[in-house]
């Protein structure tokens, strides 16, 4: 999908992490399993500047 965005020149949005107790599941930080998609974030942001 971020390459379909990237291909379309499509303005990326901010990622915002809330690290909210309730919300484990849902949060992606440096150190949980989430954090291939922050390394995905990054690259698409390389690419299209």
């Amino acid at each position: 999908m971020i390459k379909s965005l990237v291909d379309h020149d499509i303005s990326l949005a901010t990622l915002w992490v809330f690290d909210l107790k309730n919300q484990k599941e849902w949060n992606i930080t440096t150190d949980n399993a989430r954090v291939w998609q922050l390394d995905l974030i990054s690259e698409a942001n390389k690419s299209i500047q």
